[in-house]
C-alpha cells in the first residue's frame, strides 16, 4: 500500500496557513484499475472547518496506454464525488483532482509519503 499526502491550506491577512492535510492511500493497482482511499484531517484550532470533511473509497480504469483514471463515487452521507488520478511514472507523487472543490487552497500534486 502506497500512501500520499497533500497540505490544506487557507489565505489569512495574506499569507498562506496549513490547517490540515489530505491523505490518499492507493490499497491495489495493475495496468487497468486503481483503488484508494482519500480522507482529510484538520489540525487543532482548525476543527471548525471540518464540517466538509471528505473520506471515500475510489475506483478507477485507467484510460487505454495511460497512467490516469477518472473514479466517480458516493460517500457515507450520500454525496456524489466525481474526479481523476493521475499517477506519474517517473516521480513519486501522483495528481489527484475532486470536481468542483473550491473550499480551500488544495494542492492537487500529492507527494509519497516515503519510508
Amino acid at each position: 500500500m502506497d500512501q500520499y499526502e497533500t497540505d490544506i491550506t487557507i489565505k489569512k491577512e495574506d499569507k498562506f496557513q496549513k490547517i490540515g492535510e489530505r491523505f490518499i492511500e492507493i490499497n491495489k493497482i495493475d495496468s487497468k484499475h486503481v483503488e484508494g482511499k482519500y480522507y482529510e484531517t484538520f489540525l487543532k484550532g482548525y476543527e471548525n472547518y471540518s464540517s466538509n470533511t471528505k473520506l471515500f473509497n475510489f475506483k478507477g480504469n485507467f484510460q487505454d496506454q495511460s497512467t490516469s483514471a477518472d473514479f466517480s463515487t458516493t460517500t457515507s452521507s450520500g454525496n456524489n464525488i466525481k474526479g481523476n488520478i493521475y499517477i506519474a511514472p517517473t516521480s513519486a507523487n501522483i495528481n489527484f483532482n475532486i470536481d468542483n472543490e473550491p473550499e480551500f487552497d488544495t494542492d492537487s500534486s500529492f507527494n509519497k509519503i516515503l519510508d
